[in-house]
Order: C-alpha cells, then sequence, then structure tokens
C-alpha cells in the first residue's frame, strides 16, 4: 500500500509538471493533490518528517502559484 502511495505520487507529479509546461492551469491542482499523496506516503516511511516539511512547503509555493496565474488571467 505504502509503494502504490509513492508510484501515485510520482505519476501524479509527471502530470502535474507536464499541464504546467503546456500552460494548462489545472497543472496546479493536480500538482497540490501530488503534494498530499507525498505527504500521505512520507508519514508512513520511517524518517519521512524531512519530506513532509519539503511537501507542505512545496505545497504553499503551488498555491501561491495558482493565486498568482489566476491574477494573470483576469
Amino acid at each position: 500500500m505504502i509503494a502504490a502511495i509513492g508510484y501515485a505520487a510520482l505519476v501524479l507529479n509527471v502530470a502535474g509538471n507536464l499541464l504546467l509546461a503546456h500552460k494548462n492551469a489545472a497543472g496546479w491542482t493536480v500538482r497540490l493533490l501530488t503534494n498530499v499523496a507525498w505527504v500521505a506516503y512520507a508519514v508512513q516511511v520511517d524518517g519521512g518528517a524531512p519530506m513532509v516539511a519539503n511537501h507542505a512547503i512545496f505545497m504553499g509555493v503551488n498555491l501561491y502559484g495558482l493565486h498568482k496565474w489566476a491574477k494573470t488571467r483576469e
């Protein structure tokens, strides 16, 4: 189960980055889901605290990016 969450997070990460590379705003939502998946994975593995912190910060960065993107489209 833990590995499945990790692989799902990996796939979401790639998909979100590709969407953003193609200037598709849905990439921000996918990246936020990726952060949630990585946090869910990290809390289940030993030594996962740095990964939780990392993706909590990335979640903030993604929310900021989504906010900035929305402002430029107004």
